[in-house]
Protein backbone atom coordinates (compact mmCIF):
# COMPACT_ATOMS: atom_id res chain seq x y z
CA UNK A 1 0.00 0.00 0.00
CA UNK A 2 1.21 3.92 -0.72
CA UNK A 3 1.36 5.32 2.44
CA UNK A 4 2.49 8.60 2.96
CA UNK A 5 5.18 10.03 5.83
CA UNK A 6 5.46 13.10 7.26
CA UNK A 7 9.13 14.14 8.02
CA UNK A 8 10.53 17.41 8.54
CA UNK A 9 7.17 18.80 7.73
CA UNK A 10 7.70 17.46 4.34
CA UNK A 11 5.54 14.56 2.48
CA UNK A 12 7.31 11.39 1.25
CA UNK A 13 6.02 9.11 -0.52
CA UNK A 14 7.10 5.94 0.86
CA UNK A 15 6.17 1.93 0.72
CA UNK A 16 5.09 -0.12 3.52
CA UNK A 17 2.99 -3.07 5.01
CA UNK A 18 -0.04 -2.93 6.01
CA UNK A 19 1.06 -2.58 9.74
CA UNK A 20 2.48 0.97 8.37
CA UNK A 21 6.18 0.26 8.18
CA UNK A 22 7.97 2.47 6.86
CA UNK A 23 10.88 1.31 3.62
CA UNK A 24 10.69 -2.34 2.47
CA UNK A 25 11.47 -5.92 4.22
CA UNK A 26 14.77 -5.93 5.30
CA UNK A 27 17.16 -7.34 3.24
CA UNK A 28 15.09 -7.40 0.26
CA UNK A 29 16.06 -5.25 -2.82
CA UNK A 30 14.86 -1.69 -4.38
CA UNK A 31 13.29 -3.70 -7.18
CA UNK A 32 10.70 -5.48 -4.86
CA UNK A 33 7.57 -3.33 -3.74
CA UNK A 34 7.06 -2.46 -6.26
CA UNK A 35 8.69 0.74 -6.70
CA UNK A 36 11.75 -0.57 -8.63
CA UNK A 37 13.08 -0.56 -11.78
CA UNK A 38 9.71 -2.24 -13.45
CA UNK A 39 6.76 -0.71 -15.91
CA UNK A 40 5.96 2.49 -15.80
CA UNK A 41 3.20 1.49 -13.23
CA UNK A 42 5.51 0.50 -10.34
CA UNK A 43 8.14 3.43 -10.70
CA UNK A 44 7.84 6.77 -8.55
CA UNK A 45 7.23 10.27 -8.78
CA UNK A 46 11.11 10.42 -8.88
CA UNK A 47 11.71 8.40 -11.11
CA UNK A 48 9.60 9.44 -13.72
CA UNK A 49 8.84 12.91 -13.19
CA UNK A 50 5.69 12.70 -16.11
CA UNK A 51 4.27 10.87 -13.43
CA UNK A 52 4.42 14.01 -10.76
CA UNK A 53 1.06 16.06 -10.53
CA UNK A 54 0.27 19.28 -10.21
CA UNK A 55 -0.20 20.59 -7.04
CA UNK A 56 -3.39 21.16 -6.03
CA UNK A 57 -2.28 24.80 -3.85
CA UNK A 58 0.95 25.65 -5.77
CA UNK A 59 2.56 29.13 -5.15
CA UNK A 60 0.52 31.40 -7.75
CA UNK A 61 1.86 34.92 -6.84
CA UNK A 62 -1.67 35.54 -4.95
CA UNK A 63 -0.65 32.46 -2.89
CA UNK A 64 2.38 33.28 -2.15
CA UNK A 65 1.44 36.79 -0.91
CA UNK A 66 -1.42 35.45 1.28
CA UNK A 67 1.10 32.90 2.71
CA UNK A 68 3.34 35.74 3.36
CA UNK A 69 0.44 37.23 5.17
CA UNK A 70 -0.28 34.48 7.47
CA UNK A 71 3.28 33.89 8.45
CA UNK A 72 2.98 34.90 12.11
CA UNK A 73 5.54 37.44 14.15
CA UNK A 74 5.81 34.52 16.45
CA UNK A 75 8.07 32.80 13.85
CA UNK A 76 10.18 35.71 13.07
CA UNK A 77 10.45 36.74 16.83
CA UNK A 78 11.23 33.71 19.26
CA UNK A 79 8.04 33.60 22.07
CA UNK A 80 10.22 30.74 24.16
CA UNK A 81 13.87 30.25 24.47
CA UNK A 82 15.04 26.63 25.80
CA UNK A 83 18.44 25.60 27.09
CA UNK A 84 17.69 22.18 28.09
CA UNK A 85 20.10 19.54 29.92
CA UNK A 86 19.32 15.58 29.98
CA UNK A 87 20.97 12.28 30.41
CA UNK A 88 19.19 8.79 29.16
CA UNK A 89 19.41 5.66 31.58
CA UNK A 90 19.49 3.41 28.57
CA UNK A 91 18.98 0.10 31.22
CA UNK A 92 16.04 2.02 33.21
CA UNK A 93 15.03 3.92 29.90
CA UNK A 94 14.76 7.20 32.42
CA UNK A 95 15.69 10.63 31.74
CA UNK A 96 17.31 13.40 33.88
CA UNK A 97 16.64 16.84 32.41
CA UNK A 98 17.37 20.29 33.28
CA UNK A 99 16.00 23.13 31.58
CA UNK A 100 16.53 27.23 31.70
CA UNK A 101 12.91 28.73 29.85
CA UNK A 102 12.72 31.90 28.88
CA UNK A 103 9.30 33.07 28.12
CA UNK A 104 8.53 36.65 25.77
CA UNK A 105 4.93 38.05 26.92
CA UNK A 106 3.38 38.63 22.97
CA UNK A 107 0.37 40.12 24.14
CA UNK A 108 -0.98 43.69 25.69
CA UNK A 109 -2.10 42.13 29.00
CA UNK A 110 0.17 41.04 32.12
CA UNK A 111 -0.08 37.50 32.59
CA UNK A 112 0.01 36.15 36.06
CA UNK A 113 0.63 32.83 35.84
CA UNK A 114 2.47 29.95 33.34
CA UNK A 115 1.02 26.99 32.08
CA UNK A 116 2.58 23.85 30.44
CA UNK A 117 2.43 20.45 29.04
CA UNK A 118 3.63 17.36 30.70
CA UNK A 119 2.72 15.19 27.50
CA UNK A 120 4.59 11.98 28.49
CA UNK A 121 1.78 11.88 31.54
CA UNK A 122 -0.41 10.74 28.88
CA UNK A 123 1.31 7.24 29.41
CA UNK A 124 1.30 7.18 33.41
CA UNK A 125 -1.94 4.88 33.70
CA UNK A 126 -5.51 3.34 32.21
CA UNK A 127 -6.85 6.69 33.58
CA UNK A 128 -5.23 9.71 31.41
CA UNK A 129 -7.42 11.22 29.10
CA UNK A 130 -5.57 9.52 26.21
CA UNK A 131 -5.81 6.12 27.77
CA UNK A 132 -9.23 6.27 28.25
CA UNK A 133 -10.07 7.86 24.59
CA UNK A 134 -7.49 5.36 22.59
CA UNK A 135 -7.83 2.39 24.41
CA UNK A 136 -4.80 2.25 24.75
CA UNK A 137 -4.77 1.47 21.14
CA UNK A 138 -3.43 3.72 17.98
CA UNK A 139 -2.63 2.91 14.35
CA UNK A 140 -2.94 -0.21 15.14
CA UNK A 141 -0.24 -0.25 18.24
CA UNK A 142 -0.87 -1.43 21.75
CA UNK A 143 -0.05 0.14 24.67
CA UNK A 144 2.24 -2.04 27.25
CA UNK A 145 0.16 -2.22 30.26
CA UNK A 146 3.25 -2.80 32.28
CA UNK A 147 5.83 -0.22 30.49
CA UNK A 148 4.43 2.69 31.53
CA UNK A 149 5.52 6.31 30.88
CA UNK A 150 6.01 9.67 32.93
CA UNK A 151 7.00 13.00 33.42
CA UNK A 152 7.84 14.91 37.20
CA UNK A 153 8.77 18.28 37.72
CA UNK A 154 11.03 17.99 40.93
CA UNK A 155 11.83 21.76 41.10
CA UNK A 156 10.82 24.80 39.29
CA UNK A 157 12.33 28.52 40.54
CA UNK A 158 12.86 32.26 38.80
CA UNK A 159 16.22 32.77 37.79
CA UNK A 160 16.63 34.50 41.23
CA UNK A 161 15.98 31.47 42.87
CA UNK A 162 12.37 32.30 43.92
CA UNK A 163 11.17 28.68 44.71
CA UNK A 164 7.65 28.07 42.85
CA UNK A 165 7.39 24.08 43.14
CA UNK A 166 4.83 24.23 45.69
CA UNK A 167 2.50 26.41 43.28
CA UNK A 168 2.46 23.43 40.74
CA UNK A 169 -0.80 22.09 39.85
CA UNK A 170 -2.32 20.20 37.28
CA UNK A 171 -5.56 21.26 35.47
CA UNK A 172 -7.91 19.20 33.22
CA UNK A 173 -9.46 22.40 31.58
CA UNK A 174 -10.94 19.73 28.75
CA UNK A 175 -12.92 17.09 30.91
CA UNK A 176 -12.13 17.51 34.27
CA UNK A 177 -10.16 14.34 34.28
CA UNK A 178 -8.96 13.86 37.69
CA UNK A 179 -6.48 11.42 37.16
CA UNK A 180 -4.71 13.27 33.80
CA UNK A 181 -1.60 15.30 34.38
CA UNK A 182 -1.02 16.29 31.22
CA UNK A 183 -1.53 20.07 31.65
CA UNK A 184 0.13 21.86 34.69
CA UNK A 185 0.19 25.28 35.80
CA UNK A 186 2.04 27.61 37.98
CA UNK A 187 1.83 31.21 39.43
CA UNK A 188 3.87 33.94 38.95
CA UNK A 189 4.88 36.32 42.40
CA UNK A 190 4.75 39.52 39.69
CA UNK A 191 3.34 39.26 36.64
CA UNK A 192 4.96 39.48 33.11
CA UNK A 193 3.91 43.07 31.43
CA UNK A 194 3.11 43.24 27.96
CA UNK A 195 6.23 42.94 26.05
CA UNK A 196 8.29 41.33 29.19
CA UNK A 197 9.88 37.85 30.15
CA UNK A 198 10.22 35.82 32.67
CA UNK A 199 13.33 33.03 33.20
CA UNK A 200 12.74 29.87 34.75
CA UNK A 201 14.96 27.22 35.99
CA UNK A 202 13.41 23.86 36.17
CA UNK A 203 14.58 20.36 36.96
CA UNK A 204 12.84 17.36 35.72
CA UNK A 205 12.88 13.47 35.20
CA UNK A 206 10.56 11.45 33.30
CA UNK A 207 10.85 7.47 32.42
CA UNK A 208 10.26 6.83 28.58
CA UNK A 209 7.30 4.36 28.06
CA UNK A 210 7.69 1.61 25.46
CA UNK A 211 7.19 2.75 22.44
CA UNK A 212 3.92 4.02 21.54
CA UNK A 213 2.13 6.62 19.87
CA UNK A 214 5.14 8.20 18.88
CA UNK A 215 7.72 8.23 21.89
CA UNK A 216 9.14 5.65 24.22
CA UNK A 217 11.76 2.68 23.25
CA UNK A 218 12.20 -1.00 22.30
CA UNK A 219 15.34 -2.69 23.14
CA UNK A 220 18.28 -0.02 22.96
CA UNK A 221 16.48 2.48 20.81
CA UNK A 222 14.47 5.28 21.87
CA UNK A 223 12.67 8.09 20.29
CA UNK A 224 12.24 11.09 22.92
CA UNK A 225 9.17 13.07 21.64
CA UNK A 226 7.17 15.18 24.03
CA UNK A 227 9.53 14.15 26.64
CA UNK A 228 10.21 18.50 28.42
CA UNK A 229 8.13 20.62 30.16
CA UNK A 230 6.73 22.79 27.25
CA UNK A 231 5.28 25.97 27.99
CA UNK A 232 1.93 26.25 26.52
CA UNK A 233 0.65 28.83 24.12
CA UNK A 234 -0.75 32.50 25.26
CA UNK A 235 -2.68 33.66 22.38
CA UNK A 236 -3.60 37.62 22.47
CA UNK A 237 -7.10 39.29 21.87
CA UNK A 238 -8.03 38.23 18.17
CA UNK A 239 -5.83 34.92 17.85
CA UNK A 240 -8.07 32.95 15.77
CA UNK A 241 -11.52 35.02 17.21
CA UNK A 242 -10.55 35.26 20.70
CA UNK A 243 -12.00 38.07 22.20
CA UNK A 244 -9.29 38.03 25.31
CA UNK A 245 -6.15 37.22 25.31
CA UNK A 246 -5.64 33.93 26.85
CA UNK A 247 -3.71 30.54 27.98
CA UNK A 248 -3.98 28.06 24.78
CA UNK A 249 -3.58 24.20 26.66
CA UNK A 250 -5.12 21.55 25.99
CA UNK A 251 -4.69 18.29 27.91
CA UNK A 252 -2.91 15.02 25.09
CA UNK A 253 -5.78 13.75 23.46
CA UNK A 254 -6.04 10.49 21.42
CA UNK A 255 -7.05 12.43 18.23
CA UNK A 256 -5.50 15.54 18.71
CA UNK A 257 -1.84 17.38 17.38
CA UNK A 258 0.50 19.76 19.76
CA UNK A 259 0.92 23.65 19.84
CA UNK A 260 3.26 25.63 20.90
CA UNK A 261 5.28 28.77 20.17
CA UNK A 262 8.16 29.16 17.63
CA UNK A 263 11.68 29.39 19.61
CA UNK A 264 14.84 28.77 20.02
CA UNK A 265 16.48 25.61 21.78
CA UNK A 266 20.20 24.80 22.60
CA UNK A 267 20.23 21.21 23.93
CA UNK A 268 23.02 18.66 25.25
CA UNK A 269 22.08 14.89 25.48
CA UNK A 270 24.24 12.63 27.34
CA UNK A 271 24.29 8.93 26.76
CA UNK A 272 25.99 5.96 26.83
CA UNK A 273 29.01 6.48 24.57
CA UNK A 274 28.14 3.44 21.67
CA UNK A 275 24.88 4.94 21.27
CA UNK A 276 24.16 7.14 17.94
CA UNK A 277 22.61 10.33 18.69
CA UNK A 278 20.45 12.18 15.90
CA UNK A 279 17.69 15.14 16.85
CA UNK A 280 16.62 18.24 15.53
CA UNK A 281 18.95 21.17 14.56
CA UNK A 282 22.32 21.40 13.57
CA UNK A 283 24.88 19.17 15.75
CA UNK A 284 27.26 21.51 17.47
CA UNK A 285 29.60 19.67 19.37
CA UNK A 286 30.46 15.57 20.62
CA UNK A 287 31.89 15.68 23.76
CA UNK A 288 33.01 12.11 24.98
CA UNK A 289 33.51 11.47 28.87
CA UNK A 290 35.70 9.29 31.65
CA UNK A 291 32.74 7.48 32.25
CA UNK A 292 31.78 5.98 29.33
CA UNK A 293 29.14 8.77 28.05
CA UNK A 294 28.93 10.99 25.44
CA UNK A 295 27.10 14.42 25.21
CA UNK A 296 25.74 16.04 22.10
CA UNK A 297 25.05 19.56 21.99
CA UNK A 298 22.42 20.58 19.30
CA UNK A 299 20.85 23.96 18.03
CA UNK A 300 17.88 25.02 16.08
CA UNK A 301 16.25 28.84 16.18
CA UNK A 302 12.47 29.08 14.81
CA UNK A 303 10.91 25.59 15.63
CA UNK A 304 8.17 25.00 17.92
CA UNK A 305 9.80 21.50 19.38
CA UNK A 306 12.81 19.67 19.83
CA UNK A 307 13.13 15.26 19.42
CA UNK A 308 15.89 13.28 19.73
CA UNK A 309 16.99 9.65 19.22
CA UNK A 310 19.48 7.27 20.23
CA UNK A 311 20.35 3.88 19.39
CA UNK A 312 23.52 2.09 19.00
CA UNK A 313 22.73 0.24 16.10
CA UNK A 314 22.46 2.93 13.62
CA UNK A 315 24.37 3.40 10.48
CA UNK A 316 24.84 7.25 9.35
CA UNK A 317 24.37 7.88 6.42
CA UNK A 318 25.45 12.00 5.38
CA UNK A 319 24.69 13.50 2.06
CA UNK A 320 23.61 16.98 0.60
CA UNK A 321 20.60 18.12 -1.46
CA UNK A 322 21.89 20.79 -3.65
CA UNK A 323 19.87 23.48 -5.66
CA UNK A 324 22.25 23.26 -8.31
CA UNK A 325 22.52 19.75 -9.26
CA UNK A 326 19.17 17.77 -7.80
CA UNK A 327 17.16 20.68 -9.27
CA UNK A 328 17.73 20.90 -13.05
CA UNK A 329 17.64 24.29 -15.24
CA UNK A 330 14.19 22.83 -16.81
CA UNK A 331 12.72 21.78 -13.11
CA UNK A 332 12.96 25.97 -12.31
CA UNK A 333 11.79 26.52 -15.68
CA UNK A 334 8.89 24.45 -15.48
CA UNK A 335 7.92 25.54 -12.25
CA UNK A 336 7.99 29.50 -12.98
CA UNK A 337 5.41 28.25 -15.52
CA UNK A 338 3.19 26.88 -13.18
CA UNK A 339 3.36 29.26 -10.72
CA UNK A 340 3.49 32.25 -12.31
CA UNK A 341 6.28 33.63 -10.91
CA UNK A 342 10.35 33.79 -11.07
CA UNK A 343 11.60 31.04 -8.73
CA UNK A 344 14.37 31.11 -6.73
CA UNK A 345 17.51 28.71 -6.27
CA UNK A 346 16.89 26.16 -3.78
CA UNK A 347 19.11 25.93 -0.62
CA UNK A 348 21.50 23.33 -0.09
CA UNK A 349 20.26 21.16 2.75
CA UNK A 350 22.39 18.51 4.93
CA UNK A 351 20.81 15.06 4.78
CA UNK A 352 21.15 12.32 7.61
CA UNK A 353 19.61 8.90 7.29
CA UNK A 354 20.12 7.07 10.67
CA UNK A 355 19.62 2.86 9.36
CA UNK A 356 18.71 -0.25 10.59
CA UNK A 357 21.67 -2.22 9.38
CA UNK A 358 19.44 -4.61 7.62
CA UNK A 359 17.91 -1.60 5.93
CA UNK A 360 21.42 0.17 4.88
CA UNK A 361 20.85 -1.75 1.36
CA UNK A 362 17.29 0.59 0.93
CA UNK A 363 19.98 4.06 1.75
CA UNK A 364 19.73 5.16 -2.16
CA UNK A 365 15.84 5.05 -1.98
CA UNK A 366 15.20 6.86 1.42
CA UNK A 367 17.48 9.81 -0.31
CA UNK A 368 15.72 9.40 -3.68
CA UNK A 369 12.28 10.12 -1.31
CA UNK A 370 14.09 13.06 0.69
CA UNK A 371 15.45 14.75 -2.10
CA UNK A 372 12.13 14.92 -3.98
CA UNK A 373 10.26 16.25 -1.63
CA UNK A 374 12.91 18.81 -0.34
CA UNK A 375 12.82 19.56 -4.53
CA UNK A 376 9.51 19.66 -5.37
CA UNK A 377 7.77 20.65 -1.84
CA UNK A 378 10.54 23.29 -2.61
CA UNK A 379 9.48 24.64 -5.84
CA UNK A 380 6.01 24.40 -5.31
CA UNK A 381 5.39 26.30 -2.04
CA UNK A 382 8.45 27.63 -1.06
CA UNK A 383 12.18 26.56 -0.11
CA UNK A 384 12.99 24.26 2.70
CA UNK A 385 13.85 26.84 5.88
CA UNK A 386 16.47 24.69 7.31
CA UNK A 387 20.00 23.95 6.79
CA UNK A 388 19.31 20.32 8.22
CA UNK A 389 17.04 17.06 7.91
CA UNK A 390 17.47 14.23 9.76
CA UNK A 391 15.16 10.68 8.86
CA UNK A 392 15.03 8.27 11.55
CA UNK A 393 14.48 4.70 10.48
CA UNK A 394 13.38 2.83 13.43
CA UNK A 395 13.67 -1.37 14.06
CA UNK A 396 11.05 -3.38 13.46
CA UNK A 397 9.52 -3.57 16.72
CA UNK A 398 9.87 0.49 17.11
CA UNK A 399 7.37 1.47 14.34
CA UNK A 400 5.21 3.08 16.83
CA UNK A 401 8.04 5.95 16.96
CA UNK A 402 7.18 5.97 13.01
CA UNK A 403 5.03 8.17 10.79
CA UNK A 404 6.07 11.47 12.95
CA UNK A 405 7.83 14.66 12.23
CA UNK A 406 9.79 17.12 14.39
CA UNK A 407 10.52 20.16 13.26
CA UNK A 408 14.18 18.98 10.73
CA UNK A 409 13.60 15.57 12.07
Amino acid sequence: MRRWIIVGALAIATLGSERGQTGVRPGSDEGQSGVGRGSEQGQTPWQNPQRIRRPRYARTASFAQATQNAATQDFQTNVVDYRISVRLDATSKKLEGRERLTWRNPSADTVGDLWFHLYLNAFKSEKTTFYRESGGRLRGDVMSPDKWGWIRITSMRLADGTDLTDTLTFEHPDDDNSDDETVARIVLPDSVPPGGEVTLDIAFDAQLPAVFARTGYYRDFHLAGQWFPKIAVYEPAGTRGRVSGGWNAHQFHAFSEFYANFGHFLVDITVPTPHVVGATGERRSRQDHPDGTTTYVYEQDRVHDFAWTADPSFVVVDAMFSGATDVTADDYAAAARLVGAAVERLPDVRIQLLMQPDHVPQTARHLRAIKAAIKYFGLWYGPYPYATITVVDPPEGGMGAGGMEYPTF
